[in-house]
């Protein structure tokens, strides 16, 4: 009897973790170019250049082609592009490769996670009264977009090509425990 409600109130604070976040998120977010206001900056969260079996990683891929979508639109003026020192070589080739100016992208090597990234990008940049975007596939974006707006970044989140593999359902449920993990490294700094 104790062990299913146990289940049943984990069940509950996962499903209520993940309702907060894409409903806080879910207004500030898009994967239209139209319909994305000007922002100071784009954060881009970086993504291995490989994936384990050797293949491209197409995260990568995407993400970096949604910044260089934006800064070619005019809707960003810099790119602030976080994650480990390979992962953000092999995304600014790709950034410069699809015309952004090697002198408007920021590289942060140290953003080992979205959380890290986005407090490194807050030590580089003075957020009052500016506007970022978040670049990041849909299912990442909530969870930053959230993580943004909880640190006070004025954040939105602009949403790069899916990728479609045998694996969604797998980093769809990282992304699920990832989220109720934020939620609770959040309470324990007193951040919420």
């Amino acid at each position: 009897m104790i062990v299913g409600w146990v289940l049943f109130v984990g069940a509950c604070v996962v499903v209520l973790c993940n309702m907060i976040v894409m409903m806080r998120s879910a207004g500030r977010m898009t994967s239209g170019i139209r319909k994305m206001p000007h922002c100071d900056g784009a954060i881009l969260l970086g993504a291995p250049e490989k994936r384990a079996d050797g293949s491209r990683n197409l995260y990568a891929v995407y993400r970096a082609e949604a910044a260089a979508e934006l800064y070619n639109a005019g809707k960003v003026d810099h790119i602030f592009l976080s994650g480990r020192f390979k992962e953000i070589s092999y995304m600014q080739d790709i950034l410069i490769a699809k015309g952004v100016s090697r002198l408007s992208i920021d590289m942060d090597d140290k953003g080992v996670r979205t959380e890290a990234s986005l407090r490194n990008m807050l030590k580089l940049y003075d957020t009052d009264n500016r506007r970022y975007v978040i670049v990041t596939q849909r299912f990442h974006n909530y969870r930053a977009v959230f993580l943004a707006l909880s640190m006070g970044i004025d954040a939105y989140g602009y949403s790069a090509q899916p990728v479609y593999s045998q694996r969604w359902l797998w980093v769809e449920m990282r992304e699920v425990a990832a989220r109720v993990l934020m939620f609770v490294d959040l309470v324990r700094r007193n951040k919420l």
